[in-house]
């Protein structure tokens, strides 16, 4: 009898314990859902960015600063951010940063890095942004296009991936001289990039292996005329030393 009364002690005293854990728990541990739902301290900007037809504009790099772009876009940048295949991105600038923002007065820029002869970008009241809780919207100028094909060397476009990388600066040789301008990164997969551009510029093209090394120049090209229109650019590849670019699966390239 001695054994089944310590036996039924022992279920008891247990059962009192699970009990106390419990209860210990959800005085003490944070709930889970709350945890993956916390942010990340700091504040956050939603853009919407739109093509000159009100289409969402997708993979456009977007900065914030402190001052109003002028010419090439240049500008002292406190947060990026690129916008997805809807045309929207969030400009998150980290706490610390944003104490020394946060002040009475402050103005802001939401600037696009887009090849224009004037940077598309809005002023904004920060603290006015956050109390509306609305998207900034940010609307790109009319713009044409311009593919450029990488050729191999006999002559036919290359099926590898490549980055070109994009500089601009004003076509006419009689407008007032710019400090070099942003750079823009564009992929260039199976041998062919294509991005959207302003009118009336002469655009500065590199090239390199798809993971940024290796970085080429291929030379200047005036860009399109206007709006609307589409340039078809040819390069021929340069040759590395060391390792190739990756060849497709299919083998080709």
């Amino acid at each position: 009898m001695r054994w089944l009364l310590a036996a039924v002690v022992l279920l008891l005293a247990t059962a009192v314990l699970w009990r106390w854990f419990d209860q210990v728990a959800e005085r003490v541990l944070p709930d889970p859902g709350a945890l993956e739902q916390e942010p990340l301290e700091g504040v956050r900007f939603p853009v919407q960015v739109l093509d000159a037809e009100g289409r969402p504009a997708p993979g456009v790099r977007l900065v914030i600063g402190l001052q109003p772009a002028v010419d090439s876009g240049r500008i002292p940048v406190v947060a990026s951010a690129q916008t997805g295949l809807d045309g929207r991105a969030a400009v998150w600038i980290p706490a610390r940063r944003w104490e020394r923002l946060n002040q009475e007065g402050t103005v802001l820029h939401l600037v696009a890095r887009f090849p224009a002869l004037v940077p598309p970008q809005v002023a904004f009241s920060p603290a006015a942004a956050l109390e509306s809780g609305q998207d900034l919207q940010l609307e790109l100028p009319p713009a044409a296009e311009v593919e450029v094909e990488l050729l191999e060397a006999g002559g036919d476009r290359s099926q590898r991936d490549f980055r070109l990388y994009l500089g601009w600066q004003p076509a006419d040789p009689e407008a007032a001289a710019w400090s070099r301008s942003t750079e823009i990164a564009v992929p260039a997969p199976g041998g062919l990039a294509v991005f959207a551009c302003g009118p009336g510029l002469r655009l500065d093209l590199w090239v390199a292996r798809a993971d940024g090394s290796g970085r080429k120049a291929l030379g200047d090209a005036n860009g399109p005329l206007a709006p609307g229109e589409t340039l078809r650019l040819q390069r021929q590849l340069p040759s590395w030393k060391g390792p190739k670019p990756p060849v497709p699966e299919d083998g080709q390239g």
